[in-house]
């Protein structure tokens, strides 16, 4: 359920549970702006766990004007939620929430199918990592048939990680990077920000002082 007075927002971000989301409208209404992953380059992603699976864009700062030139830009589609209406947001789109009016609105989080399951167990705050990933594995079937070595990994890394920490986190990050490049790795290679620099070149050093999954036998 979310209520809001009006002029709130939700900053743009994409939801860590990995779940298709029903939006309903109660009362009120809502601008909703919904943007497909495959513009997340544009998107200025944040590299700093505390605040995955969030922009670096604030478009709630934003003049008019120029909200409407970058929503083309990253060809994001666009509605006001009447009460009654139903709102469809996909797995890991990115979305952004305006209330012009108070307004409440209850969200039905759909299933996910069991190694999407594995995926939001293993990965509770999602980089851009587990974005790509979700999306290549959100039919079950097609993935274990096309990519049974990085399944299998996956399952291992789930259960090693069963109680995860964060100390554990760089560890699991180097791993999602590493199946990224097996199964989907034009999103793997795509560099987003200085920031995302950073962060690779911190997973990537050797001398790191937590050791790959790689390294631990997994």
């Amino acid at each position: 359920m979310f209520v809001a007075g009006a002029g709130s927002y939700a900053h743009l971000h994409f939801d860590g549970d990995h779940r298709d989301t029903l939006l309903y409208q109660v009362f009120g209404r809502k601008r909703c702006v919904v943007i497909h992953p495959n513009q997340t380059h544009k998107l200025a992603p944040c590299f700093e766990p505390d605040i995955y699976r969030t922009s670096s864009w604030f478009l709630e700062n934003f003049t008019r004007e120029d909200q409407h030139e970058f929503l083309r830009f990253v060809q994001a589609r666009e509605c006001i939620l009447e009460p009654g209406d139903t709102l469809y947001i996909p797995m890991m789109a990115w979305h952004y929430i305006e209330y012009p009016d108070p307004a409440m609105s209850i969200g039905f989080r759909l299933g996910r199918n069991d190694l999407v399951k594995t995926l939001a167990r293993l990965n509770p705050m999602p980089s851009v990592f587990a974005q790509a990933l979700a999306l290549e594995l959100a039919d079950e079937a097609r993935a274990r048939a096309r990519f049974p070595g990085p399944v299998e990994r996956l399952g291992q890394a789930a259960a090693r990680y069963a109680e995860l920490t964060a100390d554990d986190l760089p560890n699991v990050e180097r791993f999602l990077g590493s199946m990224c490049e097996e199964i989907c790795p034009r999103q793997a290679r795509k560099v987003y920000t200085l920031s995302d620099l950073k962060f690779r070149r911190a997973l990537s050093e050797d001398d790191h002082p937590r050791a790959g999954l790689e390294r631990e036998g997994v």
